[in-house]
Protein backbone atom coordinates (compact mmCIF):
# COMPACT_ATOMS: atom_id res chain seq x y z
CA UNK A 1 0.00 0.00 0.00
CA UNK A 2 1.53 3.44 -0.75
CA UNK A 3 -0.10 7.24 -1.08
CA UNK A 4 0.23 8.56 -4.32
CA UNK A 5 -0.08 12.57 -4.44
CA UNK A 6 -2.40 13.05 -7.84
CA UNK A 7 -2.78 16.47 -7.00
CA UNK A 8 -1.87 19.31 -4.70
CA UNK A 9 -2.92 18.54 -1.16
CA UNK A 10 -4.72 15.35 -2.83
CA UNK A 11 -2.97 11.73 -1.41
CA UNK A 12 -5.21 8.42 -2.68
CA UNK A 13 -3.92 5.44 -1.41
CA UNK A 14 -3.31 2.73 -3.79
CA UNK A 15 -3.16 -1.14 -3.88
CA UNK A 16 -1.14 -1.81 -6.95
CA UNK A 17 0.49 -5.45 -7.44
CA UNK A 18 0.92 -8.25 -10.50
CA UNK A 19 1.67 -8.20 -13.96
CA UNK A 20 0.52 -7.65 -17.38
CA UNK A 21 -2.68 -5.74 -18.43
CA UNK A 22 -3.56 -3.03 -16.26
CA UNK A 23 -6.84 -3.50 -14.86
CA UNK A 24 -8.11 -0.26 -11.79
CA UNK A 25 -10.62 -0.91 -9.76
CA UNK A 26 -13.31 1.94 -8.37
CA UNK A 27 -15.31 1.14 -5.31
CA UNK A 28 -18.69 3.00 -4.62
CA UNK A 29 -20.04 5.77 -2.03
CA UNK A 30 -18.49 5.32 1.11
CA UNK A 31 -16.39 2.11 0.25
CA UNK A 32 -12.46 1.84 0.15
CA UNK A 33 -10.00 -0.25 -2.28
CA UNK A 34 -10.51 -3.37 0.73
CA UNK A 35 -13.64 -4.38 -1.20
CA UNK A 36 -11.79 -5.65 -3.70
CA UNK A 37 -9.60 -8.06 -2.07
CA UNK A 38 -10.47 -11.47 -3.71
CA UNK A 39 -10.68 -9.64 -7.03
CA UNK A 40 -7.17 -8.50 -6.86
CA UNK A 41 -5.59 -11.50 -5.98
CA UNK A 42 -7.68 -13.69 -8.43
CA UNK A 43 -6.67 -10.98 -11.03
CA UNK A 44 -3.18 -11.09 -10.03
CA UNK A 45 -2.86 -14.61 -10.01
CA UNK A 46 -4.64 -14.59 -14.01
CA UNK A 47 -1.27 -12.47 -15.06
CA UNK A 48 -3.04 -8.78 -14.54
CA UNK A 49 -1.51 -5.99 -13.14
CA UNK A 50 -4.61 -5.19 -10.77
CA UNK A 51 -4.93 -1.62 -8.89
CA UNK A 52 -7.40 -0.64 -6.24
CA UNK A 53 -7.54 2.84 -4.27
CA UNK A 54 -9.52 4.89 -2.28
CA UNK A 55 -11.42 7.82 -4.02
CA UNK A 56 -10.63 11.25 -2.19
CA UNK A 57 -12.22 11.41 0.98
CA UNK A 58 -12.91 7.89 1.68
CA UNK A 59 -10.55 5.16 3.09
CA UNK A 60 -6.81 6.37 3.83
CA UNK A 61 -6.94 8.46 0.74
CA UNK A 62 -7.26 12.64 1.93
CA UNK A 63 -9.70 14.71 1.77
CA UNK A 64 -10.26 17.46 -0.25
CA UNK A 65 -11.89 20.74 0.13
CA UNK A 66 -16.14 20.52 -1.44
CA UNK A 67 -17.91 20.97 -3.58
CA UNK A 68 -16.44 18.22 -6.34
CA UNK A 69 -18.18 16.59 -8.64
CA UNK A 70 -18.05 12.74 -10.73
CA UNK A 71 -15.78 14.57 -13.27
CA UNK A 72 -13.13 15.37 -10.45
CA UNK A 73 -13.12 11.40 -9.47
CA UNK A 74 -12.57 11.33 -13.44
CA UNK A 75 -10.08 13.13 -13.65
CA UNK A 76 -8.08 11.61 -10.04
CA UNK A 77 -7.74 8.33 -11.99
CA UNK A 78 -6.61 10.14 -15.07
CA UNK A 79 -3.83 11.32 -12.94
CA UNK A 80 -3.16 8.42 -10.69
CA UNK A 81 -2.49 6.61 -14.34
CA UNK A 82 -0.25 8.70 -14.88
CA UNK A 83 1.42 8.80 -11.53
CA UNK A 84 1.75 5.00 -12.11
CA UNK A 85 3.12 4.64 -15.58
CA UNK A 86 -0.12 2.96 -17.16
CA UNK A 87 -1.26 4.45 -20.87
CA UNK A 88 -4.17 2.47 -21.00
CA UNK A 89 -6.01 0.25 -18.84
CA UNK A 90 -9.45 -1.89 -18.19
CA UNK A 91 -11.69 0.11 -15.45
CA UNK A 92 -14.11 -1.75 -13.00
CA UNK A 93 -16.25 0.60 -11.49
CA UNK A 94 -18.61 -0.27 -8.67
CA UNK A 95 -21.96 1.99 -8.21
CA UNK A 96 -20.31 6.06 -7.63
CA UNK A 97 -17.04 4.13 -8.99
CA UNK A 98 -18.98 3.19 -12.08
CA UNK A 99 -20.25 6.83 -12.80
CA UNK A 100 -16.77 7.65 -12.69
CA UNK A 101 -15.98 5.57 -14.71
CA UNK A 102 -18.50 6.39 -17.48
CA UNK A 103 -17.10 9.79 -17.38
CA UNK A 104 -13.13 8.98 -17.68
CA UNK A 105 -14.20 6.30 -20.72
CA UNK A 106 -15.87 9.33 -22.14
CA UNK A 107 -13.63 11.93 -21.75
CA UNK A 108 -10.19 9.52 -22.33
CA UNK A 109 -11.64 7.27 -24.84
CA UNK A 110 -7.49 5.90 -25.76
CA UNK A 111 -7.13 5.14 -22.23
CA UNK A 112 -9.31 2.47 -21.95
CA UNK A 113 -9.26 -1.24 -23.54
CA UNK A 114 -12.15 -1.96 -21.85
CA UNK A 115 -14.48 -1.05 -19.53
CA UNK A 116 -17.11 -3.18 -16.79
CA UNK A 117 -19.81 -1.31 -14.45
CA UNK A 118 -20.58 -2.81 -11.66
CA UNK A 119 -24.37 -2.13 -10.15
CA UNK A 120 -23.46 1.78 -12.10
CA UNK A 121 -25.84 4.32 -13.21
CA UNK A 122 -24.50 7.21 -16.52
CA UNK A 123 -26.50 10.04 -14.77
CA UNK A 124 -28.18 11.37 -12.37
CA UNK A 125 -30.32 9.74 -9.83
CA UNK A 126 -33.93 9.81 -10.88
CA UNK A 127 -36.91 9.00 -8.75
CA UNK A 128 -37.56 6.87 -6.38
CA UNK A 129 -33.55 6.68 -6.07
CA UNK A 130 -33.11 10.22 -6.26
CA UNK A 131 -35.48 10.79 -3.00
CA UNK A 132 -33.34 7.32 -1.24
CA UNK A 133 -30.49 9.55 -1.29
CA UNK A 134 -32.18 12.85 -0.76
CA UNK A 135 -32.98 10.59 2.62
CA UNK A 136 -29.51 9.15 2.91
CA UNK A 137 -27.95 13.02 2.70
CA UNK A 138 -30.18 14.31 4.93
CA UNK A 139 -29.78 11.54 7.90
CA UNK A 140 -25.65 11.96 6.97
CA UNK A 141 -26.28 16.22 8.02
CA UNK A 142 -28.60 15.31 11.15
CA UNK A 143 -26.92 12.43 12.74
CA UNK A 144 -23.35 12.14 10.97
CA UNK A 145 -21.59 8.60 10.10
CA UNK A 146 -24.00 6.85 12.22
CA UNK A 147 -26.96 8.03 10.26
CA UNK A 148 -25.49 7.85 7.20
CA UNK A 149 -24.87 4.12 7.82
CA UNK A 150 -28.31 3.31 9.30
CA UNK A 151 -30.01 4.96 6.21
CA UNK A 152 -27.74 3.25 3.61
CA UNK A 153 -28.42 0.30 4.94
CA UNK A 154 -32.27 0.53 4.74
CA UNK A 155 -31.54 1.89 1.39
CA UNK A 156 -29.97 -1.69 1.04
CA UNK A 157 -25.74 -0.72 -0.12
CA UNK A 158 -24.27 -2.11 2.87
CA UNK A 159 -23.08 -5.52 1.27
CA UNK A 160 -25.23 -8.21 2.43
CA UNK A 161 -22.08 -10.13 3.64
CA UNK A 162 -22.09 -8.56 6.67
CA UNK A 163 -25.09 -9.86 7.92
CA UNK A 164 -23.95 -13.20 7.23
CA UNK A 165 -19.78 -13.15 7.83
CA UNK A 166 -18.65 -12.40 11.39
CA UNK A 167 -14.97 -12.28 10.36
CA UNK A 168 -15.69 -10.00 7.22
CA UNK A 169 -18.30 -7.37 9.38
CA UNK A 170 -15.90 -6.82 11.78
CA UNK A 171 -13.45 -5.82 9.10
CA UNK A 172 -15.84 -3.82 6.88
CA UNK A 173 -17.37 -1.67 10.04
CA UNK A 174 -13.71 -0.96 11.49
CA UNK A 175 -13.00 0.06 7.74
CA UNK A 176 -16.67 1.58 6.85
CA UNK A 177 -15.73 3.61 10.59
CA UNK A 178 -13.13 5.71 8.32
CA UNK A 179 -16.08 7.57 6.23
CA UNK A 180 -16.08 11.39 7.24
CA UNK A 181 -19.22 13.59 7.09
CA UNK A 182 -17.83 16.37 5.06
CA UNK A 183 -16.85 13.86 2.30
CA UNK A 184 -19.95 11.95 2.17
CA UNK A 185 -22.02 14.75 1.87
CA UNK A 186 -19.78 15.86 -1.30
CA UNK A 187 -19.93 12.26 -2.65
CA UNK A 188 -23.81 12.48 -2.53
CA UNK A 189 -23.93 16.08 -3.98
CA UNK A 190 -21.84 14.61 -6.57
CA UNK A 191 -23.65 11.86 -8.04
CA UNK A 192 -26.77 14.25 -7.41
CA UNK A 193 -26.09 16.32 -9.63
CA UNK A 194 -24.39 14.52 -12.48
CA UNK A 195 -24.49 15.33 -15.99
CA UNK A 196 -26.35 12.75 -18.16
CA UNK A 197 -23.63 10.89 -19.86
CA UNK A 198 -26.72 7.89 -21.43
CA UNK A 199 -27.53 9.66 -24.59
CA UNK A 200 -23.46 9.36 -24.94
CA UNK A 201 -22.78 5.90 -24.22
CA UNK A 202 -22.27 4.72 -27.65
CA UNK A 203 -19.16 6.49 -28.12
CA UNK A 204 -17.79 3.70 -25.57
CA UNK A 205 -16.48 0.90 -28.63
CA UNK A 206 -14.13 -0.92 -26.44
CA UNK A 207 -15.50 -3.91 -25.07
CA UNK A 208 -17.64 -3.44 -22.05
CA UNK A 209 -19.11 -5.94 -19.82
CA UNK A 210 -22.13 -4.72 -17.21
CA UNK A 211 -21.73 -6.53 -14.62
CA UNK A 212 -24.88 -6.70 -11.87
CA UNK A 213 -26.68 -8.59 -9.18
CA UNK A 214 -29.32 -10.78 -9.36
CA UNK A 215 -31.73 -9.25 -7.11
CA UNK A 216 -30.57 -5.83 -7.70
CA UNK A 217 -33.53 -5.08 -9.75
CA UNK A 218 -32.87 -1.35 -10.89
CA UNK A 219 -29.18 -1.88 -11.90
CA UNK A 220 -30.62 -5.17 -14.14
CA UNK A 221 -32.73 -3.01 -15.95
CA UNK A 222 -29.94 -0.07 -16.42
CA UNK A 223 -27.52 -3.53 -17.88
CA UNK A 224 -29.87 -4.60 -20.35
CA UNK A 225 -30.22 -0.83 -21.59
CA UNK A 226 -26.65 -0.71 -21.28
CA UNK A 227 -26.08 -3.49 -24.09
CA UNK A 228 -28.01 -2.37 -26.45
CA UNK A 229 -26.81 1.13 -26.75
CA UNK A 230 -22.81 0.28 -26.21
CA UNK A 231 -21.92 -1.70 -29.37
CA UNK A 232 -19.56 -4.20 -27.91
CA UNK A 233 -21.49 -4.77 -24.24
CA UNK A 234 -22.40 -8.01 -22.79
CA UNK A 235 -24.57 -8.57 -19.67
CA UNK A 236 -23.52 -11.08 -16.55
CA UNK A 237 -25.81 -11.68 -13.75
CA UNK A 238 -24.12 -12.96 -10.75
CA UNK A 239 -27.05 -15.25 -8.84
CA UNK A 240 -27.50 -14.78 -4.92
CA UNK A 241 -26.63 -11.32 -4.75
CA UNK A 242 -27.58 -7.68 -4.76
CA UNK A 243 -25.79 -4.60 -5.17
CA UNK A 244 -22.13 -6.19 -4.07
CA UNK A 245 -21.57 -8.70 -6.15
CA UNK A 246 -17.28 -8.44 -5.41
CA UNK A 247 -18.34 -9.30 -1.76
CA UNK A 248 -21.20 -11.31 -1.33
CA UNK A 249 -20.24 -13.50 -4.21
CA UNK A 250 -16.91 -12.96 -4.80
CA UNK A 251 -15.64 -16.35 -6.38
CA UNK A 252 -18.90 -15.81 -9.06
CA UNK A 253 -17.68 -12.29 -9.27
CA UNK A 254 -14.13 -12.58 -9.83
CA UNK A 255 -14.38 -15.39 -12.25
CA UNK A 256 -16.89 -13.66 -14.26
CA UNK A 257 -14.65 -10.47 -14.84
CA UNK A 258 -11.58 -13.11 -15.43
CA UNK A 259 -13.57 -14.76 -18.45
CA UNK A 260 -14.65 -11.24 -20.08
CA UNK A 261 -11.06 -9.82 -19.73
CA UNK A 262 -9.66 -12.66 -20.95
CA UNK A 263 -11.66 -12.55 -23.94
CA UNK A 264 -11.48 -8.73 -24.35
CA UNK A 265 -7.94 -9.09 -24.66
Amino acid sequence: MRRIEVRPRLRLSVDDGGRGPAVFLLHGLAGFKELWTETLRELRQAGFRAIAYDHRGHGDSSEISAPWRICDLSEDLALLMEALGVDRACIVGHSMGGRALFQFALNHPGRTWAVVPVGAHSEAPRPPYREILDGVRHATVSSGVPGFRAAFEQAGEIPERVSRDPTFAQRFEVLFARNRVAALVAALDAILSMPALTPRLGEIAVPACSIVGERDTHFRELAAYYEKVMPRCTTHVIPGCHHYPMTDQARAFARSLGDFLRSAR
